[in-house]
């Protein structure tokens, strides 16, 4: 039973003048509830042009997921002083959640909600009250207390009341508590009338507050252990037996000089589908992840050639699997024109090309994944087995 469940709107983040990158608390919290291994629901929300990039980014997280889409994106810059000082700004204001958003089918198993606003505009006393039906919800403050307009973020408490009736515990900053009540007084955090306050200190820890009474808890100590080797336990568990302590193994790999080896800036994420289920994939680090959620839609270009098993394109780039060998066409003028690649591959049964580097291929055989960054030029294989492939995918 799906009892735990986040929903709230996904950010373009651009933090110090840096690219922008994917942010908010489905993203955050989502990747949290997967490093601990917990089961949990995502909804989330974006704007219509970043929908099909940001459902694949979700994919990634290993939990069911869905994505609502409307209006433009949430996003938010943030600039830091000599001293470290934080400023942010909203770059624009989301789209709010509609009453409709998410469906009842998809509600019916959850029971505990944390509802994750940005900003005091992402949802209304009515949206609070339909998802609050048959479960409890958890508010954080920042929904509140910020002020959905460009420009500098500004805090203020202009927020509805009728807001805080539907909800079980709120999360509440020491910022947005001087806000809210003036104070971070367990007495004054009390009148606000939720049931359950929680206190959030930073290092400090936290200050429970329950009709009045108020308990601090202290920040649990981190163990440190030695990262990569957990890892690699986790990982061998997760690997076919025949995979294990298989060498590693390379087709057609160029030396590496500087132009034609290597990956693309920052991970390489593939979700593959195999008859056990979809797994993710760091391409990079050449590693399963573990689980993941469907495949994100695609549509397969139409190719006019025999026998052809899979097809995949970016742009003007268009991959044909074909039934022979060698078992891949490669063209770069939509089709047109064609040329073999892949000799010494073994029989192809998926292929994917990354949409924003169509030079970034994948390759399924039965049991193994091939790569290459090249254009087809060049490939290599990834040291694991799989169960059965049927298809694959870029997330990232």
């Amino acid at each position: 039973m799906q009892s735990l469940a986040v929903i709230g709107h996904l950010t373009r983040d651009i933090v110090a003048g840096a690219a922008p990158r994917i942010g908010g608390a489905p993203w955050y919290a989502g990747r949290a509830l997967h490093t601990l291994g917990h089961e949990a629901v995502i909804f989330a929300k974006c704007g219509e042009d970043d929908r099909t990039r940001y459902q694949r980014r979700l994919a990634t997280l290993g939990l069911p997921a869905t994505l609502a889409s409307g209006g433009e994106t949430t996003a938010f810059s943030f600039a830091y002083d000599a001293g470290g000082a934080r400023t942010m700004s909203v770059d624009a204001v989301g789209e709010p959640w509609r009453t409709d958003e998410p469906q009842g089918m998809l509600l019916r198993r959850v029971e505990w909600l944390h509802v994750a606003p940005l900003l005091r505009s992402d949802f209304d006393a009515a949206a609070l009250e339909r998802l609050g039906l048959g479960r409890r919800l958890m508010l954080d403050a920042q929904g509140l207390v910020r002020v959905p307009e460009v420009g500098l973020l500004k805090l203020d408490a202009n927020y509805d009341p009728d807001l805080l009736r539907h909800v079980a515990i709120l999360k509440v900053a020491e910022e947005e508590a001087r806000v809210l009540v003036g104070s971070t007084e367990p007495e004054a955090l009390a009148e606000l009338g939720v049931p359950e306050i929680v206190l959030t200190l930073g290092p400090g820890g936290s200050v429970v507050v329950v009709r009045g009474a108020a308990e601090h808890v202290s920040r649990a100590p981190g163990r440190r252990r030695h990262r990569s080797h957990g890892r690699r336990r986790r990982i061998r568990r997760r690997l076919p037996r025949r995979a294990r302590g298989r060498p590693r193994t390379r087709v057609c790999r160029p030396p590496c000089d500087g132009t034609g080896c290597g990956g693309a800036d920052g991970p390489m994420i593939a979700a593959v589908d195999t008859v056990a289920g979809v797994v993710l994939v760091d391409v990079e680090t050449e590693e399963p992840l573990g689980r993941g959620a469907e495949l994100p839609v695609v549509d397969a270009p139409h190719v006019e050639l025999p026998r052809v098993v899979a097809t995949a394109g970016a742009g003007s780039t268009i991959v044909a699997v074909l039934d022979r060998r060698p078992p891949l066409a490669i063209s770069r003028d939509g089709g047109a024109t064609w040329r073999e690649a892949g000799g010494g591959l073994p029989a192809g049964f998926a292929v994917a090309v990354a949409e924003d580097d169509p030079d970034r291929m994948l390759y399924a055989g039965r049991n193994r994944l091939y790569v290459s960054v090249n254009g087809g030029v060049f490939w290599r294989s990834l040291p694991f087995e799989l169960p059965d492939i049927a298809a694959v995918a870029w997330l990232d």
